[in-house]
């Protein structure tokens, strides 16, 4: 990755797309091979609210049907 290049995971930052009052979105890839790169949105928590249990436990069971329609 290059100077000022930004990742979350293995998932390199394109763009931040948009933060709202408890997360924000990415536009962000993943090199799976040198000529296949993967597409994807990653929703973040914001700090604030990383500890709070309710909201982390409301954000996971959001993210459940989106990562079943990829199936």
């Amino acid at each position: 990755m290059g100077q000022g290049t930004r990742a979350i995971g293995p998932y390199r930052v394109v763009r931040r797309l948009g933060v709202g009052g408890m997360a924000e979105t990415f536009e962000a890839e993943r090199d799976l091979s040198p000529s296949c790169v993967l597409p994807v949105c990653i929703k973040r928590v914001l700090p604030a609210f990383a500890d709070d249990a309710d909201y982390v436990a409301m954000f996971r069971r959001e993210s459940k049907p989106v990562a079943a329609e990829k199936k």
